[in-house]
């Protein structure tokens, strides 16, 4: 609840008894008062900013409305409703980011440290652990509060984005008391647990061969509405939606792939092409996404999540460029700059020798250069956030060369930086498949140093590794078996031995460094079968919506439409054991072949 329900009764009220919303008028004047003390800043602000200001203002701020517990509306938090009586009381909020708010310590003084003080002061400090007993306490009070009617809300889909929500563990605990056992999402949803409880208000008409049905909000009731026409055998439905759209094909579309949705089967709007579309991808030749040189990241965007590739790779569409809520410099742009930096330092310790001293200078230096570049370009996000993240990145990159071990006088060296190869490169990278076929790759190495033993490859990550880490441990990386071959065959050095690596050059990877296990063979054959699979799985026209990990940062998931149940009881089908295996447990294994 917000104030604008309160507000909007407070304007019927006087509006009835002819003082023309007074207290609302009066509650928006001291409001908006407010903002005149923000003169004293000095800063020019234009109308869009003040307008965004005053209606945050207005939005979070309510209008109190008749006596609490004797006449009138009261929206109150549920700490307020405690100790009070209404004849009816509706609970809204109920799911996922709504009621109860998620417990979190806090960032300076923890729940250790609480507790510690607690002990040694013989009082009490509130811990975050016990936000979940106080807000079950709190659900509680509202439901005592009730005398006639309780009526719970939960919210199936985010009212700003349209995404599934899932509900509150209070409502889910409800559920399980109701039933007598334990109630899982799948049984919830299906409403069994509830039923003799639960009602959806506003009736809908009785359709052919369905039930009337009552709902609370209104996009629901035009989803009912149009699944009943379109079930019934004259197609109501279909007509009314093709009506609306002016065209009974995406009428038809529309159905099909909100169903597909909200279905565990796998059909048309899954991703799995038929045999005109396999026959269309097939005729792209020299656009197809499999016939130019492959870069190790699109053959890892495919394992991640065929769908993305899909989008990405095969349709050629862009993620949207939207602004985001982080008020910090974009990753993708903080990875670059970090590149960039060492790039350029290491590049000047290849040209003039340089010493650990003296990459550390040249380090400093180009931070500084590259940095004033991002703040021209205005990539650098909020200034006090960009001057913390700013210190961070050279103290980190400091620290990253200091424990580089070519300065450890161990006959290693760095003998180059962003080494492009490819075909428009002249330096030609080829991998056989198991089949006989060959795919060539195209990329570019961060740094490659000489070691006594032969070559190192080193490519730099700025975030925490655990994606990296996971890719080695199932044998799921592409970009360091690739890079290997990139060394052994373009570089026209005789290397006994050439190994790959992640280092993690920021405090959030702690340093680490992630090496590619096995030898050079193990690593060719395996990565021979990983691109064996996944250009069977293109050929096939396998794109669907499956991943090992969440989606929360994919950045095509403007595109995909289903909820993560959906996708979850979709990789159970025996179409997809496959590629889930792939995900999971890596390419089938392979004998290596020799050294070549």
């Amino acid at each position: 609840f917000t104030g604008w329900p309160a507000a909007s009764e407070a304007r019927r009220r006087t509006r009835r008894d002819g003082r023309r919303g007074l207290p609302v008028a009066a509650a928006a004047r001291d409001l908006t008062g407010r903002l005149r003390s923000l003169d004293v800043l000095g800063e020019e602000v234009d109308a869009g900013e003040v307008a965004t200001v005053v209606r945050e203002l207005l939005a979070s701020h309510s209008v109190p409305v008749g006596r609490a517990t004797r006449d009138g509306v009261a929206i109150v938090t549920p700490l307020e409703l405690r100790g009070h009586r209404f004849h009816d009381v509706v609970f809204a909020g109920l799911a996922e980011g709504g009621f109860p708010s998620r417990g979190r310590a806090d960032p300076v003084l923890g729940d250790a440290e609480r507790r510690r003080l607690a002990e040694a002061l013989g009082t009490r400090l509130p811990l975050a652990e016990q936000r979940d007993a106080e807000s079950t306490l709190l659900f509680a009070f509202a439901c005592e509060a009730a005398r006639e009617r309780l009526t719970l809300l939960v919210p199936r889909t985010d009212a700003a984005t349209g995404r599934p929500r899932l509900p509150s563990r209070l409502v889910l605990r409800l559920a399980s008391l109701a039933a007598g056992h334990p109630v899982k999402l799948d049984e919830f949803l299906s409403g069994a647990p509830l039923r003799p409880l639960w009602q959806r208000t506003g009736a809908i008409p009785r359709y052919e061969g369905t039930p009337s049905s009552t709902w609370a909000d209104g996009r629901e009731f035009d989803t009912a509405a149009l699944l009943a026409l379109s079930a019934s055998r004259r197609g109501r439905g279909r007509e009314y939606l093709a009506a609306v759209l002016g065209d009974a094909a995406s009428a038809e579309r529309r159905l099909g792939q909100w169903r597909a949705g909200r279905s565990p089967d796998l059909g048309a709007w899954d991703g799995l092409l038929g045999g005109e579309a396999r026959a269309a991808l097939a005729a792209l030749g020299a656009r197809h996404p499999l016939a130019a040189e492959l870069h190790p990241t699109r053959l890892e965007r495919y394992v991640g999540c065929p769908f993305a590739f899909y989008v990405r790779d095969v349709l050629g569409l862009a993620a949207p460029e939207e602004p985001g809520e982080s008020l910090e410099i974009e990753a993708l742009e903080f990875g670059s700059l970090a590149h960039g930096i060492l790039e350029r330092a290491y590049a000047r310790v290849i040209d003039d020798g340089l010493d650990r001293d003296g990459a550390l200078a040249a380090v400093a230096a180009a931070w500084e250069e590259r940095c004033a570049d991002a703040e021209r370009r205005g990539v650098t996000g909020a200034a006090l956030a960009w001057a913390v993240r700013r210190e961070m990145l050279l103290e980190d990159l400091l620290r990253s060369v200091r424990l580089d071990p070519v300065f450890l006088d161990r006959g290693e060296r760095p003998v180059a930086v962003e080494l492009r190869f490819g075909a428009r490169h002249d330096r030609v990278v080829t991998l056989a498949l198991p089949d006989g076929r060959e795919v060539r790759f195209a990329g570019r190495l961060d740094r490659v140093d000489e070691t006594p033993s032969g070559a190192r490859v080193v490519d730099y990550k700025t975030g925490g590794g655990s994606t990296e880490r996971e890719s080695i441990k199932r044998g799921l990386s592409v970009q360091l078996p690739v890079y290997q071959l990139a060394v052994r065959q373009t570089t026209g050095e005789a290397y006994g031995r050439v190994t790959s690596l992640y280092r993690l050059i920021t405090r959030k990877g702690g340093f680490e460094e992630l090496e590619l296990d096995g030898d050079e063979p193990t690593a060719r054959a395996r990565l021979s079968a990983l691109v064996a699979e996944v250009v069977e799985g293109v050929e096939e026209g396998l794109f669907p919506r499956t991943s090992h990990k969440g989606c929360d940062y994919c950045d095509v998931r403007y595109a995909c439409g289903f909820s993560s149940w959906a996708r979850a009881r979709k990789r159970e089908h025996e179409r997809l054991a496959g590629l889930v295996r792939l995900q999971t447990q890596g390419p089938e294994e392979v004998s290596p072949d020799e050294p070549g």
